[in-house]
């Protein structure tokens, strides 16, 4: 039994010397360039207030189920740096006005969502048919346009309508 013991001990210490060895990284921990070095990150999005339009579709709506409407607004709008991916977030401000939409347009497709709601009706916006948030030439533009379907409330009752939505951007850089 005592030559166990140093025996014994003598191992002991040498397993514990030796396991701090082997949970030693072999390489530093910390990255020695960007996983993924693009290049400039893109610009912030582009802030400012704004006026809004917004009419029927069509000529030929129902008048029961149609609304023309004006406000003012505030909002973020981003163009990535290769125009092939846009988005503009609205915030109504307009007294008596609520709601807000957000809308996102690449080189495939466009949708919003949203809610605008003025004096006597709301609109829940439900499909976006069309539209566009980029500029062919400066990729910025101070108008966009939205046409959309939605559910109309009014004082009449509920339907679905077809409107459009052209928003006038101000502050935009040359």
């Amino acid at each position: 039994m005592r030559r166990l013991l140093p025996t014994l001990a003598i191992t002991l210490l040498a397993a514990a010397s030796c396991g701090d060895q082997s949970l030693l990284p072999t390489s530093s921990l910390a990255p020695s360039s960007a996983l993924r070095d693009v290049g400039d990150p893109p610009p912030p999005p582009v802030a400012g207030d704004g006026f809004a339009f917004l009419s029927p579709a069509f000529d030929d709506s129902e008048a029961a189920c149609s609304i023309s409407d004006s406000f003012s607004f505030s909002y973020k709008y981003f163009v990535n740096k290769t125009a092939h991916n846009a988005h503009l977030q609205m915030d109504i401000t307009e007294a008596g006005h609520d709601g807000d939409v957000s809308a996102h347009e690449t080189d495939k497709k466009i949708d919003a969502k949203g809610t605008l709601s003025g004096p006597g009706y709301t609109f829940v916006i439900k499909q976006t048919l069309g539209g566009s948030l980029m500029g062919s030439e400066t990729r910025l533009v101070s108008t966009a346009f939205l046409q959309l379907v939605g559910e109309l409330t009014t004082e009449a009752g509920t339907c679905t309508a077809n409107l459009n939505l052209q928003a006038n951007l101000t502050n935009i850089p040359d």
